[in-house]
């Protein structure tokens, strides 16, 4: 990985990338600090090799160079403007299938990928509100990378960081196209919800500023909807991001809420071989959010026939203790659990 300075010696980079392969103006090219133009520089470079008639192998060097470079930044990095973010969306969609293809996808989507940027967060968010009935963006070449990806790595479970940093910036990407035309493919979903379950992808989860805005937009219950839909493809990894969210405080309440889906994605998971069957995970997360007082070796007494059995005796003992403190006449907002 090459190392920079700082901002100020990428964004002389990606001038004189522009003016060798561009045009710049006498002015621009002698204002002693760039950073107020970085922006405006990179839209350009991105407009410069959609194009000039370059061919693939120089694109996939710039590219990749220029994600190395920023990468190698020593210090703070500041989030690129959704027009960079835009800009490059319509690179992307427009770029050839062909040799060097995914590279250049990663390399760009890590390049302009922010880093847990609330205001970015914030503004996209905004955005795609304001957005809801204008035209949605091109995103098939997102989906495509991702389950690209997927298949260049192997075994999700076993994913290095350069991976989880290739899914990050290409599950970001979503974020700043704008409303999507419709659901995404469901290897793509896989994709993301084992991006989400994997420990290195915490750092979202417990983010108290990303929490309120996940929690808004009910990305729980939603996940547990689209689990229970896709019990075969999917239902394995919700359970395992459950047993990642169910240690965090912001966390608890709303899993709380969802028992019924919980239970259900387990029962569904009841067929799969004894080494892939999330018991662990079930009982993991039943202990953590609705029986903490519960002592993990209370049932070693009882004589289960299999840890299957012993799953279904947890299930049974928290159901009984939630049903007893149901309050059947109180508000909505008293309920325990939500309706199944």
């Amino acid at each position: 990985m090459f190392h920079i300075v700082d901002q100020s010696a990428f964004i002389d980079y990606i001038c004189c990338l522009n003016s060798f392969f561009g045009t710049l103006s006498p002015r621009v090219l002698a204002q002693q600090d760039k950073l107020g133009l970085r922006n405006k520089l990179m839209v350009q470079l991105i407009k410069i090799l959609q194009t000039k008639p370059f061919g693939t192998p120089a694109i996939v060097r710039i590219v990749n160079t220029t994600s190395e470079l920023w990468k190698g930044i020593v210090g703070q990095r500041d989030p690129w403007s959704l027009n960079v973010m835009r800009e490059m969306s319509v690179f992307c969609g427009g770029f050839p299938r062909e040799a060097g293809w995914l590279e250049v996808m990663v390399s760009a989507t890590t390049l302009i990928g922010f880093e847990q940027d609330v205001e970015v967060l914030e503004h996209l968010r905004r955005q795609g509100s304001n957005e809801a009935g204008g035209e949605s963006q091109n995103v098939e070449w997102t989906y495509l990378a991702l389950e690209r990806t997927q298949q260049s790595w192997g075994d999700p479970d076993k994913w290095d960081a350069d991976a989880m940093a290739a899914c990050n910036g290409l599950v970001q990407a979503l974020l700043y196209s704008g409303r999507l035309a419709e659901a995404p493919p469901l290897q793509s979903l896989r994709v993301i919800l084992q991006l989400l379950s994997a420990p290195e992808s915490g750092t979202w989860l417990q983010n108290p500023h990303l929490q309120p805005i996940m929690h808004e937009y009910s990305v729980w219950p939603r996940l547990g909807h689209i689990a229970l839909t896709y019990q075969d493809q999917l239902g394995r990894r919700y359970m395992a991001l459950g047993a990642n969210i169910s240690t965090i405080a912001a966390w608890r309440p709303v899993v709380y809420q969802d028992l019924p889906t919980w239970i259900d994605v387990f029962s569904g998971q009841e067929g799969a071989k004894l080494d892939t069957n999330p018991r662990g995970e079930f009982c993991k997360v039943v202990r953590n959010i609705w029986a903490p007082e519960v002592d993990p070796h209370a049932h070693d007494k009882y004589d289960y026939a299999n840890e299957t059995e012993r799953s279904w005796a947890l299930a049974l003992m928290v159901l009984c203790n939630v049903w007893a403190e149901f309050a059947f006449n109180g508000p909505p907002s008293d309920q325990l659990f939500r309706a199944g």
